[in-house]
């Protein structure tokens, strides 16, 4: 079994096959169900980064001080795959923004956590 390095002090104990399971469940019932008219509409994929930000996966890379879930690049991997089986568009969406907060927590400093990376958890 597969367990999941934390960065936070406080670690959160899940397994990968955990990770799997939850978005899963959120990719089944809300952004499968979306990819096709996004596709065909050519429209930001607002609804599915919305859901997956309000479950806290857009902040999957970030430790728990900033609201993060302090996961490891392999949970990381499993949501985006399990995200791009479905759509595709979402799933490149969801990289960039996972990777630029990522970047912004290497580089950046306290301030800039606060003002940007905290809000992420809401989804803005």
């Amino acid at each position: 079994m597969s367990r999941i390095i934390s960065e936070n002090e406080n670690p959160i104990t899940l397994t990968l096959g955990q990770v799997r399971e939850k978005i899963r469940e959120i990719v089944d019932k809300v952004i499968r169900p979306n990819a096709d008219r996004i596709d065909r509409s050519k429209e930001f994929p607002s609804e599915n980064i919305a859901v997956l930000a309000k479950e806290g996966f857009n902040s999957i890379l970030l430790p728990e001080k900033l609201e993060g879930l302090g996961l490891n690049y392999s949970a990381f991997a499993i949501v985006v795959q399990e995200i791009a089986k479905a759509c595709p568009s979402t799933a490149l969406i969801y990289t960039m923004h996972v990777e630029a907060a990522r970047t912004i927590y290497s580089h950046g400093n306290e301030d800039q956590w606060e003002r940007w990376l905290k809000p992420i958890r809401s989804g803005k």
